[in-house]
């Protein structure tokens, strides 16, 4: 049933209410106003910072007066479906309403056939299409990345559904989408090649080679560039292959050219293996164990076929799945780089960025009702950029018997041993023996036999972490000891919540570090050092992003007063390209400091201020910060208590009432601040804002830095104030998004 209000935003603004268009909508910044309302719903928002927004350039009173007309239009209009107060005003999200833009998101997000054709026939062109706004800066800023943001969506779509329909042997149907997206962004080179390749399975062996020419036309043209070696083979492949050989059914040649034995297990053995029809590397799994149960296979084979619904780029994706010969198989996606199991121990920031990425692909795997039940090192690859893959996902429960291994007794969760069904605490236990046997260089249990290991998981408290090793932090030794909880409720809710505790610890680890060596004498030992932390985890696919951020620092640097709101969905990387900002800014002579935000501790005040405090005096000599403090180290310790032990008894000031305190506390703070700017640039970077306590924003807005720079989720719904509260003048907006699955693939390759 249509409901009451319908809005689309998706190739032009257009309502209507009960069926009925509504077309008085006023002017182009009235309908503006409307859209970013409506993408931003039940927020709300500051009348102040919206008039702002539009009417920058007008005096304030002037722009208020503007933006009362505008909101009298709508009023007009659709006044049950806004919230309007004296200082602010939201689109109601608990209004009865659709809008195409919502539906377009949630259904890309579904990824079946069905939801990914719904979503590409919303798509019925450019977000707010013929919008032009030319005296907003601000707003045409948030337009352009919406509208860049939106578009992404959409080819993402077209690009995942021509795979999935050939994937489903509807050939035709992915010609045409594979081919509708190459119109919209010829330079996708992978395109090119996955339509010669659709074009070639289908028999039209002349459209597979006229397409190759297209696609090295384009390039040429565009790019002075060359196709790239897999084009070319694939071109090479196609050229080659006799038509007579092409007419053979696919169950009449070898689709899978069989190559080494990479392991072998309960289930059968593990091959590496060329796809002939598509060229390309894959793995293959021999369920040898299953080959004489039709039964058992079919039940296998039905479970990896669930499985392939998964896309993750942590997480080997399933390509095919079905028999040679008699042998059921499954072809999986080759892993990067090498097993966990198999390298040296690693640093542990290093181990705990591993971890988190394990921690995103189980929350991902767990939100779609799958468990991987077989989390070990083994199963965990890392790359050379440490990029992870998880593989080894449990098609065959593990049975408890006399003849189960020593190695998988040792990650076995107590609850299975016992004869419970597994649930995700099943695999956050797997991963809390992985992280103990990780960090320490030993397994919290062992035995001489597997029944010896299997008691002790049900019945013993491990050792605690630093009994082992004393420099892991009290922090992540807590993780660990609750992730091996004998009881699953005892654990993490979801592996969510670990990626956010691990995150933090690793934050911490990082900023220290990094704060340690930027107070090291020598430039060029401080410039090598820095460059090898780039060189240990080298940032892939963000290139222009950072390139970006480079450039808003630079006029920061030039004196222009700088407020950066660096913006994106959880775990599209906001942090660490925050991180590769701070070390460039560190190699042109800046001085860092770095604050973070934790949901868990929103009622904390001050918390980003005490942390980058803390982080700093640890990094100075005793000398610089008297000198950079002066009297201001008084109100200073209470902040960061540390100071006391770096300077000596520091004695307190007068007692003030509370608000006169506050407002000290804010003026020596600044004092100190200025201090810092005046001996060099100055970078503070804010992470997670949407989770800022009052106290903390209100000291932001008595910051006299140029350069601020803070991170914000965009799914953030909590109670906290808007992040351009914090801040005297609206903050340039630069919004990260997802990476589509073609640049998933290309970085991957």
């Amino acid at each position: 049933m249509m409901k009451r209000l319908e809005i689309r935003l998706l190739g032009g603004l257009s309502l209507t209410l009960e069926e009925k268009p509504l077309t008085r909508l006023g002017t182009q910044k009235t309908r503006a106003l409307l859209a970013y309302l409506l993408m931003h719903p039940g927020q709300m928002l500051a009348r102040e910072q919206i008039a702002s927004l539009f009417w920058g350039d007008f005096p304030q009173e002037r722009a208020r007066h503007n933006l009362r007309q505008a909101l009298h239009t709508l009023r007009q209009v659709i006044t049950s479906y806004l919230i309007v107060e004296p200082e602010s005003v939201a689109f109601d999200a608990e209004s009865d309403y659709w809008l195409d833009v919502e539906e377009f998101s949630r259904l890309n997000a579904e990824s079946s056939i069905e939801s990914l054709t719904a979503a590409t026939e919303l798509y019925r062109g450019e977000f707010l299409a013929g919008l032009v706004i030319k005296d907003s800066l601000e707003f045409e800023e948030w337009l352009f990345f919406e509208r860049d943001r939106l578009k992404r969506q959409y080819l993402t779509a077209l690009d995942q559904l021509g795979d999935v329909l050939a994937a489903a042997g509807d050939l035709e149907s992915a010609i045409e989408y594979t081919a509708q997206l190459i119109n919209l962004d010829p330079l996708q080179e992978h395109a090119h090649r996955q339509l010669m390749r659709l074009y070639h399975q289908s028999g039209n062996r002349n459209a597979a080679l006229r397409q190759y020419q297209l696609c090295r036309d384009i390039l040429r043209q565009e790019l002075d560039a060359e196709p790239e070696s897999g084009t070319m083979a694939l071109y090479t492949h196609i050229l080659q292959t006799d038509a007579s050989d092409r007419a053979l059914p696919l169950e009449a040649r070898s689709r899978y050219q069989l190559g080494e034995i990479l392991g072998r297990g309960s289930s059968g053995i593990v091959r590496a293996a060329q796809d002939v029809l598509l060229n390309r590397p894959v793995t293959l799994k021999l369920l040898t164990s299953v080959a004489d149960d039709p039964d058992a296979a079919q039940k296998l084979l039905d479970a990896a076929r669930s499985l392939s619904r998964l896309a993750h780029p942590n997480i080997a994706s399933i390509y095919d799945a079905g028999y040679l010969g008699e042998t059921p198989y499954v072809a999986l996606q080759p892993a990067i780089g090498a097993p966990l199991s198999e390298q040296e121990p690693l640093p542990l920031p290093n181990l705990l960025d591993v971890m988190e990425q394990v921690a995103g692909a189980l929350d991902y795997t767990h939100k779609h009702d799958v468990l991987h039940g077989d989390i070990r090192p083994a199963n965990i690859f890392v790359g050379r950029d440490w990029t992870v893959q998880i593989v080894g996902f449990t098609l065959i429960p593990l049975h408890i018997s006399p003849e189960i291994s020593l190695k998988d007794a040792a990650y076995l969760p107590p609850e299975l041993a016992q004869g419970r069904p597994p649930d995700p605490q099943a695999d956050l236990y797997s991963l809390g023996i992985t992280l103990y046997e990780l960090t320490t260089g030993h397994l919290p249990f062992t035995g001489p036999t597997p029944l010896a290991i299997i008691s002790q998981h049900i019945d013993v408290i491990p050792v605690p972490p630093r009994s082992h090793r004393s420099d892991i932090p009290p922090d992540l030794e807590a993780v660990i000891m609750r992730l091996l909880s004998k009881r699953p409720q005892d654990r993490y809710d979801s592996a969510e919540q670990l990626g956010i505790d691990l995150a933090r610890i690793r934050h911490q680890l990082e900023g220290r570090a990094l704060l340690q060596e930027a107070a090291a004498p020598g430039t060029s030992a401080l410039g090598a050092s820095l460059l090898a932390r780039i060189a240990r985890g080298r940032l892939i696919g963000r290139e222009r992003e950072l390139e970006e951020l480079k450039a808003h620092w630079r006029r920061a640097v030039e004196g222009h007063s700088h407020l950066l709101l660096l913006s994106g969905e959880p775990g599209v990387g906001k942090t660490r390209l925050a991180r590769e900002l701070m070390v460039y800014a560190r190699l042109q002579g800046a001085t860092l400091l770095w604050g973070r935000c934790y949901e868990q501790e929103v009622a904390v005040p001050y918390r980003p201020f005490t942390d980058a405090l803390r982080d700093y005096i640890a990094s100075r000599p005793a000398e610089t910060l008297r000198r950079q403090m002066g009297a201001a180290a008084s109100e200073l310790a209470r902040l960061a208590p540390d100071l006391h032990h770096k300077l000596g008894p520091i004695p307190p000031n007068p007692h003030l009432n509370p608000q006169e305190e506050r407002l000290r506390l804010f003026d020596h703070l600044a004092t100190f601040l200025q201090n810092l700017a005046a001996e060099g640039p100055v970078l503070f970077f804010l992470d997670d804002l949407h989770w800022a306590d009052e106290a903390s924003l209100l000291l932001l807005q008595h910051s006299p830095l140029k350069a601020l720079f803070f991170s914000f989720s965009m799914t953030f719904t909590g109670p906290t104030k808007p992040v351009c509260c914090c801040c005297n003048t609206w903050p340039a907006t630069f919004t990260m998004c997802p990476f589509s699955s073609w640049e998933l693939i290309e970085i991957q390759t």
